[in-house]
């Protein structure tokens, strides 16, 4: 850092923020990250001065999520802290992901039975189980796809010393565990600091969502949006499940309403909650303005959009028409699949 007042400010102002903002995420692992407000709250300094603090050590060392407010664009959700960050603050060495030192494969099963016990309700969740036999070895439970997973057992051994499983072994060959409280931890950690191609091409669609000119074109829907995406990751519980589907419909509806407006398309039904006619309606009157392969792709939108509205409607309702309870994946299903269905119809028609 520089003398003179940049020392002072960094000092007086943006460092006690840094850190309250990586003590935040390493005390509420699978938590939302902070508000401007939180970190106010925490360090006792003016939340004006946080705004700028975080204004100031965005990208270097915090991701932040931007609001629309009063016509400009403001820092209202802390999203991440960079590796800079930990190092700046002295606190690289707490994150469970440079302690545990895990291969990928194993890490690749952490993931599958942390989203495999997501997605079973929490009243009917059940142990996992490993069986081991002369011609395979699998963990079997409900929420694997298929109720099965090939395991080496070696990998559910390491996964047990680092304490995060729970395992018993009740005769020879057969293992029953859970996923300790410790192994959901780390799961959020590896979630934040994937970098596989999969991962890269799921940010960069966030990304574009949480971009000026997307914010700006669409203020409600983003944040209807975002906020289906925060809680998604912060919990599981049912309750949680049918807000996030009542987020992503009132998003959708949104997104509907800011296009009907921008384009004032002819005789468009008035009725917020006719989505899939109200996005029709832009659609045909734009298709004809389009090349000969943008045009089948918007017409093949529609249907899609048509079919995400469903899921939403029936994630908003409890999935009351199946019987069947809300589980995580049915969160995650909505929140991407309404994120890339907007995505695709801005792109499309810009």
């Amino acid at each position: 850092m520089q003398g003179g007042t940049t020392q002072s400010v960094w000092e007086s102002r943006e460092l006690p923020v840094l850190d309250a903002v990586v003590r935040y995420f390493d005390e509420h692992i699978g938590e939302a990250g902070p508000t401007v407000g939180d970190i106010a709250n925490i360090t006792n300094i003016d939340v004006r001065d946080v705004f700028r603090a975080v204004q100031a050590l965005q990208p270097t060392y915090l991701t932040l999520r931007m609001y629309l407010s009063g016509g400009r664009l403001e820092p209202h959700r802390i999203l991440s802290v960079t590796d800079a960050a930990r190092r700046e603050v002295g606190q690289w060495g707490r994150r469970m992901i440079d302690q545990i030192p895990l291969q990928q494969e194993q890490r690749d099963l952490l993931t599958a039975l942390v989203e495999a016990s997501r997605n079973v309700p929490r009243d009917q969740r059940e142990e996992f189980i490993y069986v081991r036999t002369l011609g395979s070895s699998d963990v079997q439970h409900p929420g694997l796809p298929g109720w099965q997973l090939p395991v080496y057992q070696g990998d559910l051994d390491v996964l047990a010393a680092e304490a995060l499983l729970n395992v018993t072994a009740p005769q020879r060959g057969v293992l029953m565990f859970d996923v300790a409280p410790r192994g959901f931890e780390l799961y959020e950690e590896l979630r934040q600091h994937a970098t596989t191609p999969a991962r890269q091409v799921e940010e960069h669609l966030m990304r574009y969502l949480d971009s000026d000119a997307f914010q700006r074109s669409y203020p409600e829907a983003h944040r209807k949006w975002a906020e289906a995406a925060e809680r998604l990751w912060a919990s599981d519980s049912q309750q949680q499940l049918t807000m996030i589907g009542h987020l992503c419909r009132e998003a959708m509806q949104e997104f509907a309403t800011s296009l009907v407006d921008h384009y004032q398309p002819p005789g468009v039904n008035t009725d917020k909650a006719h989505d899939v006619a109200r996005i029709r309606a832009v659609l045909d009157q734009q298709t004809s303005k389009l090349g000969t392969t943008a045009a089948p792709f918007l017409k093949a939108l529609l249907g899609y959009w048509g079919t995400v509205s469903d899921l939403v409607q029936r994630q908003e309702h409890g999935a009351q028409k199946e019987g069947r309870p809300l589980v995580w994946e049915d969160g995650r299903r909505v929140v991407f699949q309404t994120a890339v269905v907007m995505f695709e119809i801005d792109r499309t028609l810009s």
